[in-house]
Formats: structure tokens, C-alpha cells, sequence
């Protein structure tokens, strides 16, 4: 717990130091003393059995205070390549359309309208589970919001994932067409003033209901969860809320094999991945 704590003290130093500095250049000095701190959290991170991505969103959090940081950071990232080369990343499992309608059908049984609605929303669109967690009504573009000058519907992204890369854009959409689908989200979601949000409650909530849902399935939604045959174990073929992208991405290439296309309805930016 002592090294806990110093660690999260440093960095906190670390932050509002950079903070104070952020409209001007950052001198080498100050970045040396950034990346110590930096590639010790690091450290302690791959020490203590951290998730990979607290390294490298403090990273990215760090660079986007200051204007002159960005290209000194390379020591946590040369540590960040190092974790991935000994810790593949692993990509998240593609649910089956027909387990993703079992777990929606379970979901309007139980009540859950909303629940059922923004998973398909995630599976349909592409999405990040934070862009349809995190919209509000005004963001949800409707057929009904157009004089139905269109069919389908269109979440806006205000904050992408990769919307500090020079070459990327600000906002982004996602598109989703499901006609039967898009008919509900207006039912639903078209009366709500623009500024509502779509899931009125927390991640954290939705993400328990989606597991109540898994686990009434006896589909693997924990590491630890049994597998169907009974036995325990860690079970490495997991679902969660990244599923529904992945499958989305899956689908769409299934039908039309285009990279390009797949890559323009997700909105990723670099095209390996």
C-alpha cells in the first residue's frame, strides 16, 4: 500500500504540474522529469497486474495538456511496447446475432426496453460502448428529426478515440440502418428532449444488467465464470460490451468485404486495425 500510494502521489504532482505549464512549451528538463515519473507508474502498473490500457490512456492524458509534449513521451511508450510484446493484446469476442436476440429478447421480458434497444444500437452501428452509454437525444438523429428524408438513423460521436490525431476527424457518426430497428428507436427515444440521455443511469448499471443477461443465458460473461459443461476455470472466451462492435465489424465485412467500408462505418483510423 505504501508504494500505492507514492506512485499515485507522483502522479498526481505530475499532473498538475503539466497542467500549469500547458499553454507553453515544454522544456526538456520538465519532460525528462515527466517520463521518470511516467515509465515508474508504468512499472508499477505491469508489477502489480494492471490492465494494459491504464498505461497508455495516462500516457495520452499527459500529451494532451501540453501542446510540446506529445513527441518527449517516447520512454512510456518504448515500456508500452515492451508490455504488449510480453502481453498480446487480446481482441474482444464477436457475439452471434442470435445469442445478441436472446440476450435483447430477455432484456424487453424483463422490462429493460432501453438495455435491449442500445445493444442492438451498439451491435448495428459499430460502436464503442462509450458513444451510445454517453449520447444524449440530441445526438440521436431520427428519421422523424428529417421530415423521414431518410430511413435510416445516425449516432453522433463528438469525442472519437482518435480525435487527436492531426489527420482525424473531430466528429463522427455511426449509421444504422435495421428498418425494424430504427422504428423502435423512434417509438422509444423520439419523444425525449435533446438534451436526455439515451441511458439515463450509469456504465456501471448497464453493464451488470448485461451480465444478469449473460448469466441467465449461461453465457461466459465473467473470467471466471463456469463453463456450460460445469466445470470452473478461468474461461478466456468472454462477452462484454466490446463484443457488440466487434461483431458489428464482422458482419459488415462478411457482407460486403470491404476494408474501406468497414473502416469508414467504425471510424477507425488506422486501417490495420
Amino acid at each position: 500500500r505504501p508504494v500505492v500510494e507514492e506512485q499515485v502521489k507522483s502522479l498526481g504532482a505530475l499532473f498538475v504540474k503539466v497542467d500549469l505549464g500547458a499553454t507553453g512549451q515544454t522544456a526538456q528538463g520538465d519532460a525528462s522529469e515527466i517520463n521518470e515519473v511516467l515509465t515508474s507508474y508504468i512499472r508499477h502498473l505491469w508489477r502489480s497486474g494492471a490492465p494494459y490500457y491504464r498505461a497508455s490512456e495516462t500516457i495520452n492524458s499527459v500529451a494532451a495538456m501540453s501542446s510540446g509534449l506529445r513527441r518527449l513521451l517516447y520512454p512510456g511508450w518504448d515500456l508500452c511496447r515492451q508490455w504488449l510484446e510480453k502481453e498480446p493484446t487480446q481482441h474482444h469476442v464477436a457475439i452471434l446475432f442470435s445469442c445478441l436476440l436472446a440476450f435483447v429478447t430477455i432484456a424487453f421480458l424483463r422490462g429493460w426496453v432501453r438495455v435491449g434497444l442500445l445493444l442492438m444500437v451498439g451491435r448495428c452501428g459499430i460502436c464503442r460502448p462509450c458513444e451510445f452509454l454517453d449520447a444524449r437525444r440530441g445526438l440521436l438523429i431520427l428519421p422523424c428529426d428529417i421530415n423521414y428524408d431518410q430511413s435510416y438513423a445516425l449516432l453522433i460521436v463528438e469525442d472519437p478515440k482518435a480525435r487527436h490525431h492531426p489527420t482525424a476527424a473531430s466528429r463522427q457518426n455511426r449509421r444504422i440502418e435495421p428498418r425494424d430497428l430504427v422504428a423502435a428507436l423512434d417509438l422509444v427515444f423520439g419523444p425525449l428532449p435533446s438534451d436526455a440521455p439515451l441511458w439515463p443511469a450509469s456504465k456501471e448499471t448497464f453493464r451488470a444488467r448485461f451480465k444478469m443477461l449473460g448469466r441467465t443465458l449461461e453465457v461466459p460473461v465473467d473470467s471466471h465464470q463456469r463453463s456450460p459443461s460445469g466445470s470452473s476455470g478461468q474461461c478466456s472466451q468472454v462477452l462484454d460490451l466490446g463484443s457488440l462492435r466487434a461483431a458489428g465489424a464482422t458482419d459488415l465485412y462478411s457482407l460486403t468485404q470491404s476494408l474501406d467500408t468497414v473502416q469508414g462505418r467504425g471510424g477507425w483510423h488506422d486501417r490495420k486495425v
